[in-house]
Parts: structure tokens; sequence; C-alpha cells
């Protein structure tokens, strides 16, 4: 985890040869729950009651755009997905304030820094997304009170397979450089169950890698990048913690060495699959 060297803001130097402040998105992503059939996460709550502080969204319909969450330091827009970077007219992007870049011949700019929220559930070879497979009862959640993303549902992989997941993506309001990523998912079969935790260099655009690197049995991985022009530095790191009841994982590096991105694919076996009729309620 980051802490600050003590340099002031507005020192340009300063800013070209240390990471800016805490310009470190420790991210702490969480396989959560039984990687097992027979249970299912109990009912997102509902928008509109007395009292409730939640925004709703249960269709990407063309008044849809990625949902923004952050803590004034640390911001981040949830695709329809849960978690991830995404393109479009509102692309699914992640900033930290006064990271900005300053590329040859245009004038000084805010840039993005890698997403940090990619934790990618696959099933098949195919990774969960709307629009991929058959995907029910989708809904996303912002909370005004924890400024918390929640996003459900329950997706018919293209191999015929079904998974309830929930993820919640939330920035950390004491600790302005720490955000988390939270998964649980629910397989109503029985077999492996593979997630990728990456930080993902794809929207960094106006950077440059400077270094990145894991450690599998510590579940962590990291990367430093360099803004063009200005040469500010940002550094993120990542570490997965499992849920209570998740069986042995094995945990392999993901690298590509043509991008500024890098991170580790977990994989887990499930135990034998209780009936899906008839599903218990996970506490």
């Amino acid at each position: 985890m980051a802490t600050t060297d003590g340099m002031r803001l507005g020192d340009r130097k300063a800013r070209r040869l240390s990471v800016l402040a805490v310009a470190a998105a420790t991210v702490a992503a969480l396989l959560s729950g039984a990687v097992a059939a027979a249970t299912a996460p109990p009912a997102s709550p509902v928008g509109g009651g007395a009292g409730s502080y939640l925004l709703t969204a249960t269709n990407t319909g063309s008044t849809y755009a990625p949902t923004f969450t952050g803590n004034g330091y640390l911001g981040v827009r949830v695709p329809p997905a849960g978690q991830g970077y995404a393109a479009g007219t509102v692309p699914a992007q992640s900033e930290v304030a006064g990271f900005y870049a300053q590329p040859s011949g245009a004038p000084q700019q805010r840039a993005n820094i890698p997403t940090w929220s990619t934790f990618t559930f696959s099933d098949g070879g195919q990774d969960f997304a709307p629009g991929v497979g058959t995907t029910t009862d989708w809904r996303q959640q912002l909370d005004l009170r924890t400024g918390a993303v929640t996003t459900t549902a329950v997706w018919t992989a293209p191999n015929g397979q079904v998974t309830d997941l929930r993820y919640v993506v939330a920035t950390d309001r004491a600790r302005a450089n720490v955000a988390t990523v939270a998964l649980r998912l629910t397989p109503r079969w029985s077999g492996t169950a593979n997630v990728t935790d990456l930080i993902d260099g794809t929207p960094a655009d106006q950077t440059t890698e400077v270094a990145k690197g894991w450690d599998a049995g510590a579940r962590q991985d990291w990367e430093t990048v360099r803004t063009e022009g200005l040469g500010i530095v940002a550094g993120l790191a990542s570490t997965v913690g499992l849920g209570a009841g998740i069986p042995s994982v094995s945990d392999t590096p993901v690298e590509d060495d043509s991008s500024t991105s890098v991170g580790q694919q977990l994989r887990s076996r499930s135990p034998k699959a209780g009936p899906t009729a008839s599903p218990s309620t996970s506490a």
C-alpha cells in the first residue's frame, strides 16, 4: 500500500519525479461466498421507498450511462458488467485527482489511470457481460449514502451454465487512495470457476509504463505509469482476498508485454452442485 512522500502538489519538479501524493489505488478484490451451487445471494434492495438513498437502473437502454462513483480523489465509472473498462459514448474510465498529461503539441489535460476495477468472471471461455449469452434480473444501484455501486444479475453463459453474480465497487471515504471490488458468485453447476483480476491499461492512453509485476503466492499484482509530457507518476496495486468456504485456488499471472496491463487469473473447483430448482438462501 502506497504512502505519501510528503511532496508539494504545486512543485512541478517533484510531480515529475515522484508518485503524486498517494496516487496508488490499492484494490482489494474479494471473491466472497462459497463457490458452490445450491446457494443464492439475498435480493438487492429496491430503491424508491421511504428513506431510500438508492438510484436504480434495471436496463441498459438509450438513457443508461455507466454509473460514476468516487471519493474526491479516486473516481470510476462502472459499466453494465459491474466492473472493468468499457468503451462507448460514455466510456467507463478511472481517474485520480491531479493526474495530468501534456502530449506533444497539445494543452495540458486530465489523464486516465489504468482501470483498477476489472475483476471478470468467465465461463466456457466467455466473459460475463450483458449481451453475452443471456442475462436476466440485471440491476445496477448507486447508494448515495456510501457511494457503493452494486450490480446483480443471473447469467446464462453461451455454454448453458447459469450463475448468480453480485458485484460491489466502492471507493473508501476514510482512506482516499483505497478502493474495493467485491464479487459474490453462485454457480448453479459444478466445475471450475474462473475470475481474472486485471489492472487494465487500455484506457490509459496518455501514459507510459514504468514497471509492473505480481506475486502469485500473495495474490497480488501492481503497476506504475507515467503521464506524457508532465511525467506525473501513479502506482496501482491489487490484492485478492478470498471469502470463507472458497476451495483451494490456483493463481496464474496474466501479462501482455505489448500493453500497460497486468493481472492474475484465479481458478477454483466448485463442489458437486446441489438441486438448482430449490436453492437455499445464503446469509
